[in-house]
């Protein structure tokens, strides 16, 4: 399990050459997913730069039409560092990758697309196999089979790997839709699809992980905004997300172990 908690991209500058003035390209570090940016035509090209060096090892994108990505790493001599394709289920690599390769292999982790309808597209998410430090600016080429590229959200920045939850965890809904209910049984509503909500369990051994664990909690705190990627070799079982977390409970002694459970609810 991998949990982004700090987006580099809120300390970026953000420009693209065809966003629209209604829909500029800082919305996608908005806190609200569904807050867009759009471009003019079907394709783009984002520029972050950082006035210091960054570190990162993953990036979430979410509620876009994008089918394919080109993200460029470059340090602070505009050297790249690192191009990484993302098309489908396929990773192309060009850097520090034997050349030509295009494709995923067994051991890696790929970016994925899955909608959950024809209008609402679930986030996904791409682990580089290892971490990049010295990053300076970070070019995203993305375009669509549609007529206008949006994209609702982008996170990028260096996972927090936790400990393999508990095997029993919930899968719950948070459904906010109003309804008004007459004598005779029927209803008026406001239908809003409901929200995900994951509910994890953790067990570990060492109190050192405990001290380090909760220091992510210290520094971050219910309602902090997070995208989480549960299951990152099995995106099929559980989708990555954007949510916030909504609760982190006292830990507990158990013998020689430690315990806490933890809830993130889906954000948009």
């Amino acid at each position: 399990m991998k949990i982004l908690f700090d987006n580099i991209l809120n300390a970026a500058t953000l420009t693209s050459l065809h966003e629209e003035e209604s829909y500029p390209v800082t919305n996608v570090v908005s806190p609200f997913l569904r807050q867009l940016y759009q471009a003019s035509e079907s394709n783009d090209t984002i520029t972050a730069e950082f006035s210091t060096d960054v570190a990162l090892d993953s990036i979430f994108w979410g509620f876009t039409n994008s089918t394919r990505l080109r993200i460029a790493l470059l340090d602070s001599d505009d050297a790249v560092m690192e191009i990484v394709y993302l098309e489908g289920e396929s990773v192309g690599h060009y850097y520090g990758y034997d050349e030509g390769v295009y494709g995923y292999g067994d051991n890696e982790f790929y970016g994925y697309y899955d909608s959950v309808s024809d209008k609402f597209y679930d986030p996904a998410v791409y682990h580089w196999p290892k971490a990049y430090t010295g990053v300076r600016k970070i070019i995203i080429e993305a375009d669509t089979d549609e007529a206008k590229l949006y994209i609702g959200g982008i996170g990028m920045g260096v996972c927090f790997v936790m400990p393999n939850p508990n095997e029993n965890f919930s899968e719950g809904w948070i459904d906010n839709s109003i309804i008004s209910r007459s004598q005779a049984g029927q209803v008026v509503r406001d239908y809003v699809i409901p929200l995900k909500q994951y509910s994890f369990r953790f067990s570990y051994a060492e109190r050192a992980q405990m001290n380090a664990l909760r220091q992510v909690y210290i520094d971050n705190g219910i309602g902090a905004k997070v995208w989480l990627d549960s299951t990152e070799r099995n995106h099929e079982f559980v989708a990555p997300m954007f949510g916030i977390i909504e609760e982190w409970t006292a830990d507990e002694k158990n013998g020689k172990n430690y315990r806490f459970g933890m809830t993130i609810t889906e954000a948009r």
